[in-house]
């Protein structure tokens, strides 16, 4: 049933992308797609605020949630009703004769092989998007960007993407194929799009966050994010890159403010003055690697602030969980937290015994329920009041993170700045929490 269901909303979607002939942008990765899709999305609106541009407002991809996305569904539950009621909505939109909009943004996430090519055949992308390459979903990088690369050979105009990985990955692919491609990087003059330099706002509580400056040829532009991702800076700056190539009117220059999806390195005001890192949303080696980095130039910058990192497991990982796992502690113990709570039984088994053998046990702690990590924490702070940076890493179901932020924001209202605080998650994490034991390690 489902899959029947599936198979004729994937072929309306298709049929609908051909009668109405959006602009397509498509956005793959390992890491960041959620985050790149709203910076190009908040972009695109700013630069052509005579076109209707159409970005989903929360992660959408996979077989069924692209085609959905295509008619602006945003949400669908596994129950007859929703099933009834979302085919009726699909079916009107089809049949409409009105344009829902000039350009589309998707985002192309695959968790097996050959799904890829059904995506391709709904929604081919005139502009591609590729943020990071990793050993997610699949367990072998290569088998990843095998699956991946498909979305390029398949693009019409432009494809984006880190100098490393054109580098890395398309050593072994005819560059007469991709003879459009664009590549942009962080202090790397051979980019076509380089980030030259970029600086963390702390002490502006109106704009706590990041701004960066890039340059494109000659042209040097300013984006400032809500968080402290600096490609998401560089995501922006493709489309200022791309929109003054498509349209011939003037294209007014930034700077652009970018708000972020939650969880996606956004920084929160808490109490007694310190700060969230909120990175709740997921848990990747590749994205954890990367916003180590950015966490540790965070202190560079600011070394009054003492450093307390919650981290969630990593998952999906297969053969390489131990070894991912091993390998942050490591990263963790470079970083010279002052503090570190972990959850999750991949982070207890393969984690704890390093970080306690070198931080001790009093300043790496094991908990199984985040929801009363806020009062350790709390308490941490309330004794001293010391400026502290809270850096929040972690995966989705059973972990939620999230919920460790949410009792002490200096903002209440900013509660729904994090992830999965619907209606149906909420109900969700309460049945998780009511029959979650509680340790302390």
């Amino acid at each position: 049933m489902i899959k029947f269901y599936t198979k004729l909303i994937q072929q309306l979607a298709k049929r609908y992308i051909a009668k109405h002939q959006p602009i397509v942008v498509g956005v793959t990765g390992s890491a960041g797609k959620s985050s790149a899709v709203a910076a190009i999305g908040t972009v695109l609106r700013q630069l052509l605020p005579n076109s209707v541009v159409y970005v989903p407002s929360r992660q959408l991809n996979g077989e069924l949630w692209l085609p959905l996305t295509i008619f602006q569904i945003e949400y669908f539950g596994p129950t007859l009703q929703y099933l009834i009621t979302t085919l009726v909505h699909v079916i009107r939109r089809y049949i409409s004769q009105t344009k829902p909009y000039d350009i589309i943004v998707l985002e192309y996430g695959v968790d097996h092989v050959g799904e890829m090519d059904m995506l391709i055949g709904i929604a081919k992308p005139d502009y591609t998007v590729v943020t990071t390459i990793d050993q997610v979903h699949f367990g072998d990088p290569k088998i990843t960007w095998q699956e991946k690369s498909k979305l390029l050979t398949d693009t019409t105009k432009y494809i984006y993407m880190p100098q490393d990985v054109a580098d890395h990955w398309c050593t072994n692919h005819t560059l007469s194929s991709w003879s459009r491609m664009i590549t942009f990087d962080v202090h790397n003059k051979q980019s076509d799009i380089d980030l030259i330099d970029y600086e963390f706002i702390l002490d502006n509580p109106e704009q706590i966050g990041l701004m960066g400056r890039v340059l494109i040829d000659n042209d040097m532009i300013e984006v400032i994010a809500n968080g402290i991702e600096y490609y998401y800076t560089i995501y922006a700056s493709v489309w200022y890159h791309i929109a003054r190539m498509m349209w011939c009117d003037p294209i007014q220059r930034l700077p652009v403010f970018i708000h972020l999806p939650p969880g996606r390195a956004t920084l929160l005001s808490w109490v007694y003055d310190s700060i969230i890192v909120d990175s709740s949303y997921n848990n990747s080696p590749i994205g954890m690697t990367h916003m180590l980095d950015i966490v540790q130039r965070m202190r560079e910058q600011f070394p009054e602030y003492r450093l307390i990192c919650l981290i969630g497991e990593m998952r999906e990982l297969y053969d390489a969980t131990e070894s991912a796992h091993q390998l942050l502690a490591q990263q963790l113990i470079d970083l010279r937290s002052d503090y570190i709570w972990l959850i999750g039984e991949s982070a207890r088994h393969y984690m704890y015994d390093i970080l306690s053998d070198h931080y001790g046990w009093d300043c790496c702690v094991y908990i199984d329920n985040s929801r009363s990590l806020w009062y350790w924490v709390y308490s941490l702070l309330e004794q001293d009041h010391q400026k502290t940076i809270i850096f929040v890493k972690g995966s989705q179901n059973t972990i939620y993170l999230e919920e460790a932020i949410k009792p002490l924001l200096a903002d209440q209202e900013d509660s729904m700045l994090l992830c999965r605080q619907s209606d149906w998650w909420m109900i969700k994490k309460e049945q998780w929490f009511e029959q979650c034991t509680y340790s302390l390690i």
